[in-house]
């Protein structure tokens, strides 16, 4: 023991030690013959943990800090609310109590006041070592990601103990004077992905944009998902904001042999860095693609009709503006119908409607030697890739099909045509005199009767 002075002494002591002392004996001589008994103290409580808003593990670190069985330690917020220790390590340096959220909800703030008891059973007396004045807080907010939505004019943070049972928060900035970059004091510069942007006008009366005028890019450097930096009067904005040069432009769309067709301008000549958007679907890559013309086939079940909102990007750069595409269904196949009139399938892809309910069904055909429209009638769907329709009698050359489903017009395979049945004989009949004759033929698929006239000279004439 070392005597600080007539009112301090220090005793050295280990955990080990004073875990199981009860009281302290004074005395001013060796042998100790008359004493004053002091009732001691002993714990020492070193540090109490923070823990996230929506709770945890709270811990205690000292010296002497366990409780004797069955009497557990016990934590007390603002001498109100309890909680048992889960555990304390056997040296009695750390307690560990669990903070559920059915405590936790019934306090909040900073600097709590608690109160910490630690029971000890002896054989002769129980002692209960209270300490007042140790303070408990939440952990403090932290923030890892701010985003500003000018549209909304709204800022949106990713955090962590923003909890109600944390302190009140206040939004702060580190500059609240902000200078307008119409002043004509303002110094003003922008890098566009490490190119200086040349500011050619700052008299935007809103203070919303700033125009500037970017160099050419060579042609062998990256001119997409460029990084912009604005710097007014020494003052960063984000990085995050990206520019692309030269994007994509869709000034049409058509079709060719079942496939869609994109004709626009810097659409670049890699199959894999530009995709379409379709339809909210999985994103399309093109089956053929140059600077100008992109080619798309779309599987063959899509129905046909017209799909609006559609976009491209280029390198994951902003889209296009939305465009329209219109799927046709594409005629591959149609039967020959007898010259009389009957029954013609007409098959293909893209062969059903987007549009639900009832569904319209029209074919016209069109006879290249009378040039004449007709109508097929009773127009049937057959299954999801076929229709069937009664054809008019033609006139025995091919004809031409134009299909529509729900109003949108077919395309139709290059070079097929409707063309009716062959003729077939079924039967014949002759008179045979010697120097000449007739022979009569009976068939399908003719629209006149045949017959021929034989002569002696063997030479015979159709009529």
């Amino acid at each position: 023991m070392t005597i600080l002075n007539p009112n301090t002494a220090i005793v050295p002591y280990t955990s080990d030690i004073i875990n199981k002392v009860d009281m302290f004996q004074i005395c001013d001589s060796p042998e100790c013959g008359n004493f004053f008994p002091l009732t001691s103290y002993p714990p020492y409580i070193a540090n109490i943990s923070s823990i996230p808003t929506q709770g945890g593990i709270i811990t205690v670190k000292g010296i002497s800090l366990l409780s004797l069985p069955p009497v557990s330690s016990k934590i007390y917020f603002h001498n109100r609310y309890s909680l048992n220790e889960s555990d304390t390590n056997a040296d009695g340096t750390e307690i560990h109590f669990n903070a559920d959220q059915n405590i936790i909800s019934l306090i909040s703030g900073q600097n709590i006041p608690i109160y910490l008891q630690i029971s000890r059973f002896r054989t002769i007396t129980m002692r209960f070592y209270f300490f007042n004045q140790k303070y408990f807080s939440f952990q403090t907010p932290t923030i890892s990601l701010v985003e500003f939505n000018k549209d909304t004019n709204q800022i949106t943070m990713t955090v962590t103990n923003f909890g109600v049972n944390g302190f009140p928060l206040t939004l702060t900035s580190n500059d609240p004077v902000v200078t307008s970059v119409t002043s004509t004091s303002s110094s003003v510069s922008i890098l566009v992905g490490g190119y200086t942007c040349t500011v050619l006008t700052l008299n935007d009366p809103t203070n919303s944009f700033i125009e500037c005028s970017i160099p050419e890019i060579p042609n062998d450097s990256k001119n997409y998902n460029l990084s912009v930096v604005v710097n007014i009067n020494g003052k960063h904005s984000n990085s995050d904001i990206l520019f692309s040069a030269d994007l994509s432009n869709v000034q049409e769309v058509s079709h060719d042999s079942g496939n869609t067709i994109i004709i626009g301008s810097s659409f670049g000549n890699d199959n894999k860095s530009i995709v379409l958007h379709f339809n909210g679907s999985t994103p399309m890559s093109p089956i053929s693609v140059s600077d100008s013309m992109l080619t798309f086939k779309f599987p063959t079940n899509t129905p046909s009709g017209v799909y609006k909102g559609n976009t491209l990007t280029k390198f994951n750069t902003p889209p296009t503006v939305p465009f329209k595409i219109t799927i046709q269904p594409y005629i591959t196949s149609i039967t020959s119908p007898p010259t009389k009139g009957g029954i013609v399938t007409i098959s293909g892809q893209y062969m059903t409607s987007n549009i639900q309910g009832n569904e319209n069904i029209t074919v016209i055909i069109y006879d290249t030697k009378s040039n004449l429209n007709t109508p097929c009638s009773n127009a049937t769907r057959l299954n999801s890739t076929s229709v069937t329709c009664i054809a008019p009698e033609g006139s025995g050359t091919s004809a031409y099909l134009q299909l529509q489903l729900n109003g949108i017009s077919s395309t139709v395979m290059s070079g097929l045509s409707m063309v009716s049945q062959l003729p077939k004989i079924l039967s014949t009949t002759s008179e045979s005199p010697y120097n000449s004759g007739m022979i009569s033929i009976y068939q399908t698929n003719c629209k006149t009767y045949l017959f021929f006239l034989i002569y002696y000279n063997l030479k015979s004439f159709v009529s």
